[in-house]
């Protein structure tokens, strides 16, 4: 249990973590990994019926596609 939590605490910091590809090119204000994360999934959410895409399934890859 104390391995997920830990997990959980490092996502959280993802909010925090803004994305590198936006810094290296100077972006003003640039978008954290979890506003990311966020706007993917929601995106699933919203489209991947229309697409017939699994929704669980896209949802659950936007999630954790930048864990890494």
């Amino acid at each position: 249990m104390t391995d997920e939590l830990g997990s959980l605490l490092e996502w959280f910091d993802l909010k925090d973590e803004l994305r590198t590809g936006w810094e290296l090119r100077n972006i003003n204000s640039p978008e954290s990994v979890a506003a990311h994360t966020w706007g993917a999934a929601a995106l699933c959410l919203l489209y991947a019926e229309r697409e017939e895409v699994d929704r669980q399934k896209a949802v659950t890859m936007a999630l954790i596609h930048d864990l890494g």
